[in-house]
C-alpha cells in the first residue's frame, strides 16, 4: 500500500508539473495574444490615417482636375476670341497696304 501511495504521489507531483507548464505556457500565448492585438490595434488606427489622407488627396486631385478643364476650356475661348481680334484688325491693314500698293506715286 504503501508503494501505491508513493506511485500516486509520483504521478501527482508530475501532473502538477505538467500542470504549471500548461499554465505557464497559457500565460505566455494570452501575453502574445494581448501584444498581438495591441499591434492590431494600432495598424488600424494607422490605417485609417492613411484612408483619410488618400481620401483627402483623391479629393483634390479630382478638384484641381476639374479645374483644369474649366481653365483649358477657358484658355481655348480666349485664343479663339484673339484669333478674331487678330483677324478682325488684319482686314484692314491689308486693305491698307493694297491701297498703297497701287496708288501712283
Amino acid at each position: 500500500m504503501d508503494k501505491k501511495l508513493l506511485d500516486l504521489q509520483s504521478k501527482l507531483e508530475a501532473s502538477k508539473c505538467a500542470y504549471d507548464d500548461v499554465a505557464i505556457q497559457v500565460q505566455r500565448d494570452e501575453e502574445g495574444i494581448v501584444k498581438v492585438d495591441e499591434e492590431l490595434r494600432a495598424s488600424r488606427i494607422q490605417m485609417e490615417i492613411h484612408l483619410s489622407e488618400y481620401d483627402n488627396l483623391y479629393r483634390s486631385t479630382q478638384k484641381i482636375s476639374h479645374e483644369m478643364v474649366i481653365q483649358q476650356q477657358a484658355n481655348k475661348t480666349l485664343a479663339d476670341v484673339k484669333k478674331g481680334i487678330e483677324s478682325y484688325i488684319k482686314e484692314p491693314q491689308d486693305h491698307i497696304e493694297v491701297t498703297e500698293r497701287f496708288q501712283i506715286r
